[in-house]
């Protein structure tokens, strides 16, 4: 059996180890944390002992790769995925929208979805429709020289589309403001979501934490065949001899093995890669764009929906979890900063805006989460620098979602990566 060394247990890290151990090659997996799960990682509220995410992660119908290694570890049933998609908004004083494609069949329940969004006229909606219907035929590749916002507005879209409808979708998606973020990668998305089928469109949620969704259930798919995995073990150097990966140091002990996948940041990549070959990596610097979530626990939880979106704020998303509800910011830079209690008192000031019986005084307890280098920033050169798993050095290969996955940083580019790093593995045997 082949010897693979996976460096990193986040969800790239994981897919990588997961595709190669069904394969039959002996994977080692190297995580320095205690846990798994890197920024999508969940962690003990010892105030009210139940695990929470780190962060909260929505993820859509059109995630083949999540869904396929989900399938994979036998975990199809932590997962909440809608049969429809039904989607809520808020707009300040509790003015409800409601974007729900639960009747007809695919894709007139879309049409008829559309038609009744009534955060939108009718000419605003005709030119959603035609601008859809014009993705089908357009080569996106002809867009990667447009911002989010410069295309939009090339396409006759309106600014109040462009806010109730595009904006949400952007941040949600690509963690970015439409001024910055690519107008290649959001259509190739949007062509995913609402141009393939009905299943495509659809919301999927964690039913539990995302430890019981991917973690647990991957490590244990990985033991189960032959696989190793060591946490609290970081690794020094990767050791490459004439441009070759021949293993890993630990604690100046050499391990040797056939393929090596490094599936951690770009940056913590460079210390354990002896600096004459970071050249052959070819990885620039990128930058990075935060994430806030604000996970709250209420006297009385006036929230109905599983979860919902509001509109014209800078507070994104609410999520819905019972017992407590998550509070999801997007391109979040400019909160890093602040204090977390101010961070506290100045959501609830926002949310007593869109939901007027909401109160400070109503929260027990709080915990805020700051992700400051949560994904890229996927600007219009991102595209064209982004790495492939395969490179220079041989039998080394990078996972993540940094990589050349054609994706944004979310769930889906993630385990996608680790899933084509292992595939080029595959290649060579």
């Amino acid at each position: 059996m082949k010897k693979v060394a996976v460096i990193g247990g986040g969800l790239a890290g994981l897919s990588s180890a997961v595709y190669l151990a069904a394969n039959n090659f002996t994977v080692h997996l190297y995580e320095a944390s205690p846990k798994p799960g890197g920024r999508a990682s969940s962690f003990l509220f010892k105030q009210t002992n139940e695990y929470i995410d780190c962060g909260q992660h929505l993820m859509l119908g059109c995630y083949d790769y999540t869904l396929d290694f989900v399938k994979k570890i036998g975990a199809m049933e932590s997962l909440y995925i809608q049969d429809n998609l039904s989607l809520n908004f808020i707009e300040k004083n509790n003015i409800k929208y409601k974007f729900d494609a639960s009747t007809l069949l695919y894709p007139f329940n879309l049409l008829l979805a559309l038609a009744g969004y009534k955060a939108m006229n009718r000419s605003e909606k005709l030119g959603i429709i035609k601008l859809l219907i014009k993705l089908l035929f357009y080569p996106t590749d002809l867009l990667s020289d447009y911002s989010v916002r410069e295309w939009l507005v090339k396409e006759n879209q309106s600014e109040r589309v462009q806010n109730v409808l595009w904006q949400i979708f952007a941040i949600g998606a690509l963690n970015s403001d439409i001024e910055k973020c690519s107008a290649k990668i959001f259509a190739d998305i949007l062509k995913q979501i609402f141009l393939r089928n009905n299943k495509s469109t659809v919301v999927i949620l964690p039913r539990e934490n995302l430890n019981n969704t991917f973690h647990i259930p991957a490590k244990e798919f990985i033991i189960q065949n032959n696989g190793q995995i060591h946490f609290s073990t970081r690794i020094n150097d990767i050791k490459i001899e004439n441009d070759e990966a021949k293993g890993v140091i630990i604690n100046d002990k050499r391990f040797e093995y056939d393929f090596v996948i490094s599936a951690v940041p770009f940056d913590s990549l460079f210390r354990i890669v002896p600096p004459d070959y970071h050249s052959k990596l070819s990885i620039p610097s990128f930058r990075y764009s935060s994430i806030l979530n604000v996970h709250l626990w209420l006297n009385e939880n006036i929230f109905n929906e599983k979860f919902c979106g509001l509109l014209n704020s800078d507070v994104h998303w609410i999520f819905n979890h019972g017992s407590y509800v998550s509070i999801t910011i997007s391109d979040a830079n400019r909160w890093m900063e602040i204090d977390n209690e101010k961070i506290v008192s100045d959501i609830s000031f926002r949310l007593k805006e869109y939901f007027p019986q909401f109160s400070l005084n109503s929260i027990k307890y709080s915990k805020v989460i700051k992700e400051k280098r949560a994904t890229l920033v996927r600007e219009k050169a991102i595209l064209k620098i982004r790495p492939s798993a395969k490179t220079k050095i041989k039998n080394l290969y990078l996972a993540g979602d940094w990589t050349n996955t054609g994706l944004p940083a979310t769930i889906e580019g993630a385990i996608k990566s680790g899933k084509l790093a292992a595939t080029e593995i595959l290649r060579q045997v």
